[in-house]
């Protein structure tokens, strides 16, 4: 959950809290499946969906 107003800067912070995350995945070689983003009475909750590489 991203502490943010609907209406005061919260695109600004989904990117700045969420780069960190996806640089990390895409470190990782996982691939972003999907990103949901939803509002909620305290700020705005994030779900991000990865596709990883099947380890044989």
């Amino acid at each position: 959950m991203i502490k943010a107003g609907i209406f005061t800067d919260a695109q600004d912070r989904i990117r700045k809290k969420i780069q960190p995350m996806l640089d990390l995945g895409a470190k990782k070689g996982w691939k972003l499946h999907t990103f949901t983003s939803t509002g909620s009475a305290r700020g705005i909750n994030i779900c991000l969906v990865w596709e990883i590489q099947e380890m044989i």
